[in-house]
C-alpha cells in the first residue's frame, strides 16, 4: 500500500519495478511520480505519490518562453550586426582603405582592417614621440632665433605676443631696460646666462635672453622699479655672481617695445665705451662724444710736454693723469684717442732722438705704436705712455757721444731728400765717403743702417700724408716718399707698422 493524496492505495496495478535506493519512477496510467525510501532500522519502505501534471504544464510554458527568447535574442543579434556594420565596421573599412593610400603606411601588410588600424595607429604613435622629440630639440634654437629678430633686427607686437606664450610670461611692468654682457672667455657666457636668469627671476622681474655672439649676450628685463634701484639691483647682481670676467653694459629705460630694436643697437654703441672704463666693470652712464679734443684738453698736453722737457717727472705724471681723465669724461672717438697717446710718445721719441740720447730697441716708433694700438682700455694707454715718460726723464740729455761730422751730414741729407730715390752710393757721394766706410760708420753711431734710418724717416712722414685733408691717395703718397713702385711702399710700410697704410688710415679716422 501506498499512502497517496487520496488514501491507501494499492501498489498492485503498478509496473514492475526494481528496488533501487534513491529513484523515482512513473506509476503507470497514472500521472504521479513515486518516492521510495528504505528504512534500514525498521526495514519499512515509505513510497509517496504526488501529482507531476502542473509541473508538466509549467515545463510547457517555460520551453515556449525559452523558445520565444531565443527569437527575440536572434532577432536583436541580427539587428546590432546591422547597426554596427552600418555605424562602425563600414566607416572603419573606408578609413583602412582610406589610410592604405598615404605613402608612408604602404608598407604595413596585415589580415584584417582592426589589426591594420592598430598598426597604424601605433605607427602614428612612433612618429608623434619621434616629432616631439624633434620639437623640444629645435625649441631652443627656435626661441633663440625668434628672441634674436625681435630684439636685434625687427621687432613685431604679434611675434613677441607669440613668444611671451611659449615663454609662458607677462612681461606687463612699467619698463624695459637692456643689459648687454661681454666676456672674455668663451664658454663663460651660458654659466653667466644661468646665474643672471635666477637672479632677475628672484626680483620679481621677467627677462628674454638672446645670444649675439660666443662671447656677448643680451637680456631684456622688464621691471617696475625706478632707474637708480634698478642699478643698484644689478650691483647687486655684479656680486653675487662674483663675475670677474664680463663687463655689464646697461641701456637707457624705455617703455614703448617698439624701441628695442633702435635701444639695442645703442646699448652695442655704448659697450664700446668701455674703453674708457676699468675692466669687468658696468657701465650705466653715456657721457657726450665729442668730435675733436677740446682746447683745454690741448693745453694740458702742452703743459704735459713742457713739464717733462724741464725733468719734471712728478709733474709730469700727474699731468698725465688729468689728461686720461679728461679724455675719459669726453669719450672722442676710441681710435683717435689711441692715436693722441701715439703722438706723445712719438713726440718724446723724436725729442729723445734730438736730444741725442741713446735707448733701448724696443722704444721705437714701430714698438709703441703697435703696442698702443694693442691696449684694452684708455687705462692702459696711460700706463705705456706714463713708462715712456719715466724712459724719457731718464736718458733726455744724457747723450753718449755726438754724432761724427759725416753722420750728422748724412743724417741731415736724408731728412731733406728723403722723397728721391736714392741708394746707398747716392747718399756716400753727397756727403763725399765710400759706400762701405759710410754704412759702417753710421750702423756703429746710431745702431741703424742707413736705409733703414731713412726708412723710418720716409714711414713716419707717409703717417703725417696718410691724415692731410683733403685725403691723398696712397699711390701719390708713395711717389712723394720716392717710391716709384707703389707695391714697395705697401710692403715696407706693413712690416714697419704692421698693417697696410689703407688700413692704418682706416684705423686712426675719426667717426663722424
Amino acid at each position: 500500500m501506498a499512502l497517496s493524496n487520496d488514501g491507501l492505495e494499492s501498489l498492485e496495478h503498478m509496473e514492475k519495478w526494481e528496488p533501487v535506493e534513491g529513484k523515482s519512477y512513473l506509476k503507470s496510467g497514472s500521472e504521479s511520480i513515486v518516492y521510495r525510501s528504505l528504512s534500514e532500522k525498521t526495514g519499512l519502505t515509505v513510497i509517496g505519490l504526488q501529482d507531476y501534471s502542473q509541473i508538466t504544464s509549467d515545463a510547457d510554458k517555460v520551453a515556449v518562453f525559452i523558445i520565444i527568447m531565443c527569437v527575440v535574442i536572434v532577432i536583436l543579434a541580427s539587428l546590432i550586426l546591422y547597426f554596427f556594420s552600418l555605424y562602425f565596421y563600414k566607416p572603419l573599412k573606408k578609413l583602412s582603405d582610406h589610410i592604405s593610400n598615404f605613402e608612408v603606411v604602404k608598407q604595413i601588410k596585415t589580415k584584417n582592417e582592426y589589426d591594420y588600424i592598430e598598426r597604424v595607429v601605433d605607427n602614428l604613435q612612433g612618429e608623434k614621440e619621434q616629432i616631439q622629440k624633434k620639437y623640444e630639440e629645435a625649441l631652443p634654437v627656435m626661441i633663440q632665433k625668434t628672441s634674436y629678430r625681435l630684439i636685434v633686427e625687427n621687432y613685431e607686437e604679434e611675434a613677441f605676443q607669440y613668444l611671451l606664450g611659449i615663454l609662458k610670461r607677462k612681461m606687463s611692468d612699467k619698463y624695459y631696460v637692456l643689459l648687454l654682457v661681454e666676456c672674455e672667455e668663451k664658454g663663460y657666457l651660458h654659466e653667466l646666462e644661468e646665474h643672471l636668469l635666477h637672479l632677475i627671476q628672484a626680483d620679481s622681474m621677467e627677462a628674454i635672453y638672446v645670444d649675439l655672439n660666443v662671447f656677448q649676450g643680451m637680456f631684456l628685463i622688464n621691471t617696475s622699479l625706478e632707474s637708480h634701484e634698478f642699478l643698484n639691483c644689478l650691483n647687486q647682481w655684479k656680486k653675487e655672481t662674483g663675475d670677474k670676467n664680463s663687463t655689464w653694459c646697461v641701456s637707457s629705460y624705455f617703455s614703448n617695445r617698439d624701441n628695442v630694436n633702435l635701444v639695442c643697437w645703442e646699448t652695442i654703441d655704448k659697450l664700446k665705451r668701455k674703453f674708457f672704463k676699468e675692466k669687468n666693470s658696468v657701465i650705466s652712464d653715456l657721457p657726450r662724444r665729442e668730435k675733436a679734443v677740446p682746447a683745454s684738453v690741448q693745453k694740458i698736453e702742452q703743459q704735459l710736454l713742457s713739464a717733462i722737457k724741464e725733468g719734471n717727472g712728478g709733474e709730469a705724471l700727474g699731468l698725465l693723469h688729468i689728461f686720461t681723465e679728461e679724455l675719459t669724461a669726453i669719450q672722442v672717438e676710441i681710435r683717435y684717442t689711441v692715436f693722441i697717446y701715439f703722438q706723445i710718445c712719438d713726440r718724446l721719441l723724436s725729442d729723445l732722438k734730438v736730444a741725442d740720447a741713446i735707448i733701448s730697441k724696443e722704444y721705437n716708433e714701430k714698438a709703441v705704436f703697435l703696442e698702443l694700438f694693442s691696449a684694452e682700455n684708455i687705462y692702459e694707454l696711460e700706463m705705456i705712455t706714463a713708462r715712456m715718460i719715466q724712459v724719457c726723464l731718464e736718458n733726455i740729455g744724457k747723450s753718449e757721444k755726438m754724432y761724427s761730422d759725416s753722420v750728422n751730414r748724412t743724417l741731415d741729407f736724408i731728412k731733406n731728400n728723403y722723397h728721391r730715390d736714392l741708394t746707398l752710393e747716392d747718399i756716400a757721394n753727397e756727403v763725399y765717403l765710400s759706400a762701405g766706410y759710410l754704412s759702417s760708420i753710421f750702423k756703429e753711431e746710431t745702431g741703424c743702417t742707413v736705409i733703414e734710418y731713412m726708412t723710418g724717416v720716409r714711414m713716419k712722414k707717409a703717417t703725417e700724408l696718410l691724415f692731410e685733408i683733403p685725403v691723398i691717395k696712397v699711390k701719390d703718397i708713395a711717389e712723394r716718399l720716392g717710391y716709384h713702385n707703389v707695391q714697395s711702399f705697401i710692403r715696407y710700410f706693413k712690416k714697419y707698422y704692421g698693417v697696410a697704410p689703407a688700413e692704418f688710415r682706416k684705423r686712426q679716422q675719426i667717426d663722424e
